[in-house]
């Protein structure tokens, strides 16, 4: 009678096995499991892996509604109309099953707001707050849309009570800000600005907010500090390298305005923006070929751009090409009959052109007698 030998089970197998248990012990059961493993993996961006656990609570349990709205959340993330439409649907599911749900009412309003359909924004938004009356999210979306329509107090209002629930929320300083803004208030809305930066130092909409607050004030420098701190956070968003260009430019540092424009124009070959700011820096400096240049180069990227060609206008006009800038003035009118400005620059550059008025190069204006008198341009 043989004698069976047993296979002697090498470290390395017990560790295999205790390998798979922990990973069997480790994997959801229920829906909720799947649901929070899902929220874990989207967090660092493995929306592919979270989309799968998403699936698997719904099949676990068709009325997770968290898990329909969070499905929602990465469709609505992504590129495409049919994501976008993907989205809707993962939302309207949520609500057929709880249409109690604020959280599927905020996102669906999102959507709706990028459909452009502000009054279904204001209503989802309204039903968010309705059935969470401390959803601040809700109330500084709801601000944005108010600002949007013009309905300043009302988007001071809902500010307010974003900020009341939530003192951090940080979009509700920056909406809060912009609403001051418009209302010609530069000073509250610094405070709301900055008060949005301390919260949340690498958003960067609230750098933008308080540069073009600090430009209208005329602080140049203040500008110019404003893009340092937010090119030290964000170097590579071509927006602030303009920005800061400008604020330069008007400044009459044209050669470091100019730097920043160059790598505006590098990180972003595409910019109609770039092109056109390092085009009027141009013409503040007289070198209107290359101003033109560029405006030719943003007109190009963006052929419907009224203001590009406004500055293209104003530039042929003062390299004495009256006929193109009359062009282009008639340009601005075709696609915008109602600009006001480019209507008077084309009746100036008319007068230029019949010898009715003389333009000195810093745009001021006179009749034609005072030219060669040696009077100084008004400063």
């Amino acid at each position: 009678m043989s004698k069976f030998k047993p296979t002697p089970i090498t470290l390395s197998a017990i560790a295999a096995l205790a390998f798979i248990a922990t990973a069997r012990a480790d994997e959801p059961q229920t829906a909720a499991e799947y649901y929070k493993r899902g929220r874990a993996l989207a967090s660092r961006g493995q929306t592919n892996a979270a989309l799968e656990d998403y699936n698997k609570a719904v099949e676990l349990n068709p009325k997770y509604t968290a898990a329909y709205v969070s499905r929602g959340i990465i469709y609505s993330r992504r590129s495409g109309q049919k994501n976008r439409d993907a989205a809707m649907r993962e939302y309207n599911m949520a609500l057929e099953i709880n249409p109690q749900y604020a959280s599927a009412y905020f996102n669906r309003g999102i959507e709706q707001y990028r459909k452009g359909d502000r009054d279904a924004t204001l209503h989802d938004y309204g039903k968010a707050i309705e059935f969470d009356p401390k959803h601040s999210m809700a109330y500084s979306h709801r601000a944005n849309v108010h600002l949007d329509k013009g309905d300043f107090d009302a988007a001071l209002r809902d500010c307010a009570r974003a900020i009341e629930a939530d003192p951090k929320n940080h979009n509700a300083h920056y909406n809060r800000g912009r609403t001051h803004y418009h209302m010609g208030d530069p000073d509250a809305a610094l405070a709301d600005f900055n008060a949005a930066i301390r919260i949340a130092p690498r958003e960067r909409a609230a750098y933008s907010g308080r540069g073009d607050t600090l430009l209208k004030k005329g602080d140049f420098d203040a500008v110019i500090a404003n893009y340092d701190a937010a090119i030290r956070m964000h170097p590579g968003d071509s927006s602030f390298w303009v920005n800061r260009g400008a604020a330069r430019s008007q400044k009459g540092e044209h050669d470091a305005a100019l730097r920043d424009f160059n790598k505006a124009v590098e990180l972003a070959p595409r910019s109609a923006n770039a092109y056109a700011e390092r085009g009027e820096a141009f013409t503040r400096m007289g070198d209107y070929e290359s101003a033109i240049r560029d405006f030719d180069k943003a007109l190009e990227i963006s052929p419907r751009w009224a203001y590009a060609y406004r500055l293209r206008g104003i530039a042929h006009r003062k390299k004495g090409d009256y006929d193109a800038a009359i062009r282009d003035f008639e340009k601005v009118l075709e696609i915008n009959p109602a600009a006001t400005l480019s209507r008077a620059e084309l009746d100036l550059t008319i007068r230029v052109r019949n010898g009715e008025v003389v333009e000195w190069d810093d745009g001021q204006t006179a009749p034609p007698d005072v030219e060669g008198e040696g009077d100084l341009p008004l400063q």
